[in-house]
């Protein structure tokens, strides 16, 4: 398991140091979102990005799950759940995510 947690105004990502155990994954523990879905399997772009634009302060909670495709062919999957969190005007500010690691 992993964790990271996504500042939207900086677009800053900090990952927990388990983030090592993903193959392929870089040991960098801070990044931006931008290089992200270029690793998600074609298929799981939509949902993986629609994940967090359906995110309302009503409804902050995400369970979803997707490919990784690594540069030697493999593929991995991510389940994980995620919890937005929102300024007082409803905006989207933040996001923390856990991501159980499925190999195979």
């Amino acid at each position: 398991m992993f964790a990271y947690d996504w500042d939207l105004a900086t677009d800053i990502i900090v990952r927990s140091g388990d983030v090592a155990i993903v193959p392929g994954s870089t040991a960098e523990v801070t990044l931006s979102r931008q290089p992200l879905p270029a690793d998600i399997h074609a298929d799981d772009k939509a949902s993986f990005s629609d994940s967090m634009a359906e995110r309302t302060p009503e409804n902050p909670d995400i369970q979803t799950s997707h490919r990784l495709l690594h540069p030697d062919g493999s593929v991995q999957w991510l389940a994980d759940t995620a919890h937005a969190f929102f300024d007082e005007n409803g905006h989207l500010v933040r996001s923390l995510r856990r991501c159980p690691i499925t190999i195979g």
